[in-house]
């Protein structure tokens, strides 16, 4: 594949505008919201999912009428020829989000503190289970459309900007990592250092199985588990 100038016009704009405008306009007005109210949460949470969803078919346009193949995006089942190497991310990956799961509410002290953070840079999470029937769809469309956008797009965008370089695919892996974190940067800096460790798995998963099928899977699984965590924690006293 060669890159094509409508490439660079996406990337620009899903790459740096949009994480730009991000942190510097959308974040700090969501953080000047003292009270979140369901109706206010239910709007958050149908934009995010329509604009997402926006980002992705734009995506899937521009690769389609520059005549290019789904699978070359990841839009095919996973191929495992060398299934170890898969097989040993998915493993190190589902350890390391248990152990920051656990980490963050082994004790009362840990979920006190986890349940401050969260309401003070997560407080659109749901509380109750309406609220949480309601994130379920944007949980599906972050999966799969921020996949899509992220790893499929701008991964392949990056392996075709930096062919021949000696270190094409660690930054292939590393530069759509750093913008997918920058991107969740509302949720603190240490959420971004997680977030962008994770991408990183996600990127490696991508690339050694062609497919986007398992980090849309776990993107999704990862959303919906921390949706019902945050209505567990947030919607009463902590003990």
């Amino acid at each position: 594949m060669e890159l094509h100038w409508i490439d660079h016009i996406i990337f620009g704009i899903f790459g740096l505008l949009f994480p730009i405008n991000s942190m510097f306009s959308t974040q700090p007005k969501l953080a000047e919201i003292e009270e979140w109210e369901p109706d206010m949460k239910q709007m958050l949470y149908i934009s995010n999912s329509i604009s997402l969803l926006v980002m992705a078919l734009i995506v899937l346009a521009a690769w389609y009428f520059t005549d290019r193949t789904w699978p070359d995006i990841g839009l095919q089942m996973p191929v495992f020829k060398e299934w170890i190497w898969p097989l040993i991310f998915f493993i190190i990956f589902n350890l390391l989000y248990v152990l920051d799961a656990w980490l963050e509410l082994r004790s009362k002290k840990a979920r006190l503190k986890a349940h401050a953070h969260w309401k003070k840079h997560t407080p659109f999470l749901p509380e109750n289970m309406k609220e949480m029937i309601q994130f379920i769809p944007l949980a599906f469309s972050a999966g799969i459309n921020e996949e899509i956008v992220f790893r499929g797009f701008f991964i392949n965008y990056f392996l075709m900007l930096f062919v021949g370089h000696e270190y094409q695919y660690a930054l292939a892996l590393a530069i759509p990592s750093i913008l997918f974190a920058i991107v969740h940067y509302y949720q603190g800096w240490k959420a971004v250092l997680k977030i962008g460790i994770l991408s990183i798995f996600f990127g490696l998963l991508y690339i050694t199985t062609q497919s986007l099928l398992i980090p849309i899977i776990l993107h999704v699984l990862i959303d919906l588990i921390g949706g019902v965590i945050s209505w567990k924690y947030l919607s009463k006293e902590v003990k």
